[in-house]
């Protein structure tokens, strides 16, 4: 029998304050596993999230001190999907300046087995997945009508990859980031797709 891996939550903190009496802080969330049954391929998925922790507050502690630097830097996650040997998680980052909040989404699709990036390929039962997709994707916008959509093949295209997508107990959802089939204040577009 196949186990999923106990999933705990960690977090990097720290606040800065600056001469001009002003502060910035960042707080980033970030997954961590333990699973007896594969303890090996949750200490390597347990190890990538660290890191990518690390690396955003490596990133958050250069932004502070750039002309134009956040006030706030946040990153949360959610667990989409977690089925043995299945797990996604969907990152969610946050920066906050004076006058405007911008919002980037990643997600990560993992095997609990063995610790590896799961890539589209082997979800669909056809080789053409990309197509398969692209037919889902453009019929639901066909639906909306929405004059403000923007996107051709090639843009719906270009974000099909590891970090776009997160399992669903009925297939998978797509997500295009904001600007891409829409315009910027449309925000982040999720497409429920089934294999």
């Amino acid at each position: 029998m196949l186990m999923n891996p106990l999933i705990y939550k960690r977090n990097l903190y720290s606040s800065l304050f600056f001469d001009d009496t002003t502060s910035a802080q960042y707080s980033i969330d970030y997954p961590q596993m333990l699973s007896v049954s594969h303890p090996c391929a949750a200490y390597k998925l347990s190890s990538i999230f660290k890191n990518k922790a690390n690396e955003y507050a490596n990133y958050a502690k250069q932004a502070f001190f750039k002309q134009m630097r956040p006030a706030k830097l946040k990153q949360t996650y959610s667990i989409k999907y977690c089925d043995s040997p299945y797990l996604s998680v969907l990152t969610q980052k946050q920066e906050s300046y004076i006058n405007e909040e911008l919002f980037y989404y990643q997600a990560d699709n993992l095997n609990t087995i063995t610790g590896e990036s799961v890539n589209l390929e082997e979800l669909f039962k056809t080789d053409d997945f990309e197509q398969c997709i692209l037919e889902q994707v453009a019929l639901k916008l066909l639906n909306e009508e929405n004059p403000l959509c923007k996107c051709n093949s090639g843009d719906l295209l270009q974000y099909i990859n590891k970090h776009n997508f997160f399992l669903t107990k009925d297939g998978i959802t797509i997500f295009y980031p904001p600007g891409t089939i829409l315009p910027y204040d449309c925000g982040i577009r999720f497409f429920d797709i089934s294999l």
